[in-house]
């Protein structure tokens, strides 16, 4: 059986960053209804832990600022989906559920990374902020 994929390519979410062409990308998967949505890593930018900065560059980057518009940005990308559920389902029709699978990216990861080299961090920090 055939099944239909959507990739979706690093998106580096990051506060002061426009996140109108992830509304698009959520009325493309309403449109298409792929059997299967792929977030091939680096949804986040997580700026604010990038190892490549000097402090200079770190000013102004928050952690939690990154994790918010992360989840922010999830949130308008899969809004058209929810929204085009709640309508199947007024209608009595069968909703919409494709197979999700997101992977995580370095970019991600500098979270792991930071929490391995300051382990004090351990239960303060962690991917699971990012809501994925």
């Amino acid at each position: 059986m055939d099944s239909e994929h959507l990739i979706i390519p690093d998106v580096h979410a990051a506060p002061g960053t426009q996140n109108r062409h992830l509304e698009a990308v959520g009325n493309l998967i309403v449109e298409r209804k792929p059997d299967v949505i792929v977030q091939i890593g680096d949804f986040a930018d997580m700026h604010s832990l990038c190892s490549h900065n000097d402090n200079l560059q770190f000013e102004g980057s928050r952690y939690r600022e990154d994790v918010e518009k992360a989840i922010n940005d999830m949130t308008v990308m899969l809004e058209p989906v929810f929204q085009e559920n709640m309508r199947l389902n007024r209608n009595r029709k069968r909703m919409y559920w494709p197979r999700m699978v997101l992977t995580l990216g370095n970019h991600e990861h500098r979270i792991t990374r930071l929490i391995n080299k300051n382990p004090q961090l351990e239960g303060t920090i962690g991917i699971e902020d990012l809501e994925y």
